[in-house]
């Protein structure tokens, strides 16, 4: 597993939040078929960085 510590501005933000461990983030290197089964029901934003 990478050293979070290295991801600039982490400090910063650990000292503002406890986190929920509810909350789930996905990095996808390409376009996600959202009409799979695991999708339903799931609230989620997509953004296109390009």
């Amino acid at each position: 597993m990478p050293d979070l510590t290295n991801i600039p501005g982490i400090s910063e933000l650990w000292t503002r939040t406890l986190g929920d461990s509810r909350i789930k983030i996905a990095i996808l290197d390409g376009l996600a078929d959202l009409e799979r089964a695991c999708f339903v029901g799931a609230n989620f934003t997509q953004h296109q960085l390009y």
